[in-house]
């Protein structure tokens, strides 16, 4: 098992390529790499458990230090992926929000027009009704 001694190791701390989410510590598996900072990855082995392994490591197609760095980098560049996705939808939901605000102020406005046009003409009306009324 590999248990954070610190929180802030929790940051630079990756098992094959995910980041370490709590200090609880993660039960390691044959083959996980183990990457701490920016460039040390560590490969663990246990033989005795080698058919619970996280991936094969065979000679053939042995797991390298560029095989596991590319998994974290790969890991990275997807985070920031889904984070560049996460502000473009946040941009074109503010966006979309401010344009029915603004369909909703003119509406508004034009309603309110029309009603003061219609106060006007009704003022008109009652205004030539009393003049008429008052010929009568």
């Amino acid at each position: 098992m590999l248990v954070p001694l610190v929180e802030k190791s929790l940051e630079h701390t990756k098992i094959n390529g995910k980041k370490i989410t709590n200090m609880q510590g993660v039960v390691l598996k044959p083959n996980d790499r183990i990457c701490i900072g920016p460039s040390a990855i560590f490969l663990f082995k246990n033989r005795d458990k080698e058919a619970d392994a996280s991936m094969p490591d065979l000679e053939s197609d042995p797991i390298s230090f560029d095989f596991a760095s590319e998994e974290v980098e790969s890991q990275d560049q997807d985070a920031d992926q889904k984070a560049q996705k996460e502000a473009i939808k946040k941009a074109q939901e503010e966006a979309a929000a401010s344009a029915i605000k603004q369909i909703k102020e003119k509406f508004e406005k034009e309603k309110m027009a029309e009603l003061e046009e219609i106060k006007k003409k009704q003022a008109e009306a009652d205004s030539a009704a009393g003049a008429d009324k008052d010929r009568i």
